[in-house]
């Protein structure tokens, strides 16, 4: 994708970031105020560019991904992992 992304969105709000690892840490602290389980039925936790088009998605374990959660497939890699050098 050639667009950036610039604000993350929790069900209905909406925030800024400027970093894939500021988005993940922001979302793992959310799932874990809110006591989600891997099995939990939360809404997608997604990502918008600048100019409000649809960029990508977090996944539960903090991964984030250029494409929606429907479209992902098997070998695909995230664009950011909080997992890596950790």
């Amino acid at each position: 994708m050639t667009k950036t992304p610039a604000t993350v969105k929790f069900g209905r709000k909406a925030f800024p970031f400027s970093s894939f690892e500021e988005v993940s840490c922001m979302f793992c602290e959310y799932r874990d105020a809110k006591n989600f389980g891997a099995s939990s039925r939360y809404n997608e936790i997604t990502l918008w560019a600048a100019d409000g088009s649809y960029w990508g998605h977090v996944s539960y374990n903090g991964n984030v991904w250029d494409c929606a959660a429907k479209d992902w497939v098997s070998g695909k890699k995230p664009v950011y992992s909080p997992y890596v050098n950790a």
